[in-house]
C-alpha cells in the first residue's frame, strides 16, 4: 500500500449511498403515513391536509436527491477508480467499466430501477477499496 495515497472521491460514492438510503427511509414512511386500508372508498386513496403536504415533500425531496446526487455519483465512481488504479495497490479497478456503471446511474434520473444495478456495486467497490486501499 502506497503511504502516499490520497484520493477523497471516495466521498462521493459514499455520500451518495447515504443521501439515497435517508432519502428512500424518508420517503417510505411518508407512503406509510397516507397508506389507506384497502376496500376503502377510492376517493380516499388521495391524501388530504398535513399528510398530503408531506407527501409533496417528500416526492421534491426524492427528486432533487436523486438530480443532484447523479452526476456526482457518476464523476466519483469514475476519478476514484482512476486514482486507486494508478496507485501501487494489489487491486487495480477498471476506470472505463466504473465509469460505465456511473454513466447508468445516470438512469436514476429518470427511473429508480438503475438502483438495483448501481447501488450493490457503489457498496462493492467502496468494500473492494476499504480491503485494499484501506479507506473508507
Amino acid at each position: 500500500m502506497t503511504e502516499s495515497f490520497s484520493s477523497r472521491w471516495w466521498y462521493g460514492i459514499a455520500a451518495t449511498l447515504v443521501l439515497l438510503l435517508l432519502v428512500w427511509i424518508g420517503w417510505a414512511g411518508v407512503r406509510l403515513t397516507t397508506a389507506v386500508v384497502p376496500g376503502t372508498d377510492p376517493s380516499q386513496l388521495v391524501p388530504h391536509g398535513i399528510e398530503s403536504l408531506l407527501f409533496l415533500l417528500g416526492t421534491f425531496v426524492f427528486v432533487v436527491a436523486t438530480w443532484t446526487s447523479a452526476p456526482i455519483f457518476t464523476i466519483s465512481l469514475f476519478m476514484d477508480a482512476r486514482a486507486v488504479n494508478r496507485g501501487d495497490f494489489d487491486w487495480r479497478p477498471n476506470q472505463y467499466l466504473y465509469g460505465l456503471v456511473g454513466l447508468l446511474h445516470l438512469g436514476a434520473l429518470f427511473t429508480v430501477v438503475v438502483y438495483a444495478v448501481t447501488m450493490p456495486v457503489a457498496l462493492f467497490y467502496l468494500y473492494r477499496r476499504h480491503r485494499y486501499v484501506g479507506t473508507p
